[in-house]
């Protein structure tokens, strides 16, 4: 796992764009931060208004780019700062199965995590 919230840090006050996407992969600061793990950078940024439901290149939001990378405690995060759950049903389908495969987590205890 790196960490890279001093350059996001550094890169803001500068007055880099917080939601700007990378060109090449469509993906914001905010996604860059959960496809390395970083569970500071990713506290940073959304503590500084960094726009949750922004999508990469091929649709993943924050939530979904945490499930796809297995980032599971950048998905304790955003559930526990009661972020936007705005989710399609294919978005919610690729979700579960995401968690489920991926992180190996059941989804009885996730699904109850969800809705309290």
């Amino acid at each position: 796992m790196q960490t890279h919230t001093n350059t996001h840090t550094h890169l803001l006050r500068q007055g880099a764009d917080i939601d700007s996407h990378d060109p090449l992969d469509g993906m914001s600061v905010l996604l860059k931060a959960i496809a390395c793990h970083d569970v500071a950078g990713v506290q940073l940024l959304l503590s500084l208004g960094a726009f949750v439901d922004s999508r990469d290149a091929i649709g993943r939001t924050a939530l979904l780019a945490a499930c796809y990378y297995g980032a599971v405690d950048i998905v304790e995060v955003h559930l526990s700062l009661s972020l936007s759950l705005s989710l399609s049903l294919s978005d919610f389908l690729v979700f579960f199965l995401s968690l489920s495969l991926s992180l190996s987590l059941s989804l009885p205890s996730l699904s109850l995590s969800l809705f309290l």
